[in-house]
């Protein structure tokens, strides 16, 4: 071992007590007790590599189980060897229930065998620990990587944005060009028809330009990544249409068009989401659909509005998944994005380990992206199976006040 291990011993026999402690001599540190009490402070406080627990201590209103159960709501790591002089059965399954490392039966267990499990207990600790340590650090590094993830998502998605609407200025304002050099020729040479076509023309280009300019400028991209709900002038179908154009331009010119449908809302309402980020979170749920639907089957994606989204959640047909942190927490009028697809080898087992695992390609299709994208929003996604087998994702955004 790597360094002096420190063994507690709990025991409210004091002749017990003396004998344990000659028994781990040279072992390592000795913290004794007599009452569970201080026992389980000093447990709260002070990292130990193995405890040596009485069973029966009449004197006080807790025993060694119960003492063991209340360490397991803290320290789930802990060795602890059990101490009694009893050896029916019935303990033996209570041993089992709060993961008692061994059991050590007074007047049978030599001081040799007693030394041999302590030590083995407190490198069972230290081994317990250090893979509870990695896997905590593992945690954390997935975490920073999934939040650097969703800032990258967003930030490729805003420069899609706006590299659209600079390529579009674009190419009206190099037909805008042409026309001006053949109003220049035509003045020249005095040609009145040509003269009023493209001044026609020039003026439905020019006016098609201001019009694009001030849809951008006022739609839902044009606020920042910063805005709240209440700032929101995001609409429904914008989204809607911007997800349109993403998947027609992803699926090329010279390529099949894509399985899907796309249908937005007959009357169109603002909503009380920052655009690229649920632009973001339902591009990754239609990407998860395509990937996994079944052969000459399209996806589907819908929008209505519901009144109560709790209630609505409750009313649908089970088996379901239900995340909704934050939509419980409000009231009111949700809009209700509905993508659905026949998704046959993707049971909802599979659908919930992936909203919290991690992808072999975390930019495409990634149902993490959706809590990613959307903290701190008030959005909650569910999942259901309707009659006819038909995966279907709900994804609640609330309809801006």
């Amino acid at each position: 071992m790597t360094s002096q291990p420190t063994i507690m011993i709990l025991e409210d026999e004091r002749p017990q007590l003396l004998a344990v402690r000659a028994a781990l001599h040279g072992i390592g540190t000795i913290q004794e007790f007599a009452d569970p009490h201080p026992a389980l402070a000093f447990l709260r406080c002070h990292a130990v590599d193995a405890a040596i627990v009485d069973i029966h201590m009449p004197r006080f209103q807790i025993d060694g189980m119960d003492f063991m159960r209340s360490v397991r709501e803290f320290d789930k790591d802990l060795c602890v060897i059990i101490r009694t002089g009893d050896a029916s059965p019935d303990l033996a399954d209570g041993a089992i229930e709060v993961r008692a490392f061994r059991r050590a039966i007074k007047g049978r267990t030599s001081i040799t065998e007693l030394r041999e499990l302590t030590m083995a207990a407190v490198q069972e600790t230290r081994d317990r620990r250090q893979l509870s340590a990695d896997a905590a650090n593992t945690t954390a590094v997935k975490t920073q990587w999934a939040q650097a993830l969703g800032s990258v998502e967003e930030a490729i998605s805003v420069t899609d944005s706006y590299k659209g609407i600079v390529h579009g200025i674009r190419n009206q304002l190099t037909a805008i060009a042409g026309v001006a050099e053949v109003l220049t020729e035509a003045a020249k040479r005095g040609q009145a028809h040509l003269l009023n076509d493209y001044v026609a023309k020039n003026k439905l280009l020019v006016e098609r330009l201001l019009a694009d300019v001030n849809t951008f400028l006022d739609g839902p991209f044009s606020e920042t990544l910063r805005s709240t709900p209440n700032e929101g002038r995001t609409t429904a179908n914008g989204v809607i249409e911007s997800l349109q154009k993403h998947f027609l331009k992803s699926s090329g010119k010279d390529a099949d068009p894509l399985p899907l449908s796309i249908v937005g809302l007959s009357q169109n309402m603002f909503i009380s989401a920052p655009p690229i980020r649920l632009l973001i979170a339902m591009r990754h749920l239609v990407e998860f659909c395509l990937q996994r639907r079944a052969p000459k089957s399209t996806i589907r994606l819908t929008a209505h509005c519901v009144d109560h989204a709790v209630s609505a959640i409750d009313s649908l047909s089970s088996p379901k998944l239900v995340f909704t942190e934050h939509l419980m927490s409000r009231d009111g009028i949700y809009l209700a994005f509905r993508i659905s697809g026949h998704l046959p080898a993707t049971p909802l087992e599979e659908i919930r380990r992936s909203f919290h695992d991690f992808p072999d390609d975390p930019h495409s299709g990634n149902l993490q992206m959706i809590s990613l994208a959307l903290r701190g929003e008030l959005a909650g996604v569910t999942v259901h199976l309707d009659r006819d087998e038909t995966t279907v994702f709900n994804l609640y955004v609330p309809i801006s006040r």
